[in-house]
């Protein structure tokens, strides 16, 4: 799991599947699918396809602030129109850029000319999270000396003459237990 993987397998491990409304319904209809299906967006699906998202930012920003009737306003009049997309070929780490860069919170996923799932802020984060506790896990093998596995030792390496005990077994151990080098051990 790294930020170089794609998005088809963030999709794959949070579940493919795209909610969705209708440009013509009203913001309260939407909010309470959006509060149903616990998301913060929503794909705008009309006749000739995806038009748009809307999200709780279009909500709070174009509705409340404005001082709009939620139940009187139709999703079309405020929602994020074009819908930013990416494909499942996309890097997470490309995802990420793009909602930095252009302070995004959803992405909405298309393939073959149609959209197949949305990914979250939340989503990517969660996904470098488990990326980094994968990596300090693979570190703290690394660091323990289960990773990659050793090859022993023989028992008497070329040329060494001193403490024969410190060669016996696990070649960690034996560097903690070798007796300091004198001119006699290398002959002067």
């Amino acid at each position: 799991m790294q930020l170089n993987e794609k998005i088809h397998s963030v999709l794959e491990r949070k579940g493919r599947g795209l909610f969705s409304v209708a440009p013509n319904i009203s913001v309260f209809d939407a909010l309470r699918e959006m509060a149903d299906k616990d998301v913060g967006a929503l794909a705008v699906i009309g006749a000739e396809g995806l038009i748009g998202i809307f999200s709780e930012r279009d909500y709070a920003r174009k509705v409340i602030l404005l001082g709009k009737s939620s139940k009187e306003t139709c999703v079309a009049d405020v929602m994020s129109c074009p819908a930013t997309v990416v494909t499942p070929g996309d890097t997470v780490d490309d995802c990420l850029r793009m909602m930095t860069t252009y302070r995004l919170r959803h992405l909405i996923v298309v393939e073959g000319g149609g959209p197949v799932g949305i990914v979250s802020i939340g989503d990517l984060v969660n996904w470098v999270i488990s990326a980094q506790v994968e990596m300090i896990g693979q570190l703290h093998s690394y660091i323990a000396g289960n990773y990659p596995a050793e090859t022993p030792r023989p028992a008497h390496p070329q040329g060494h003459h001193g403490n024969e005990s410190a060669w016996q077994g696990d070649t960690r151990s034996a560097k903690r237990h070798l007796a300091p080098v004198t001119p006699s051990d290398i002959g002067a």
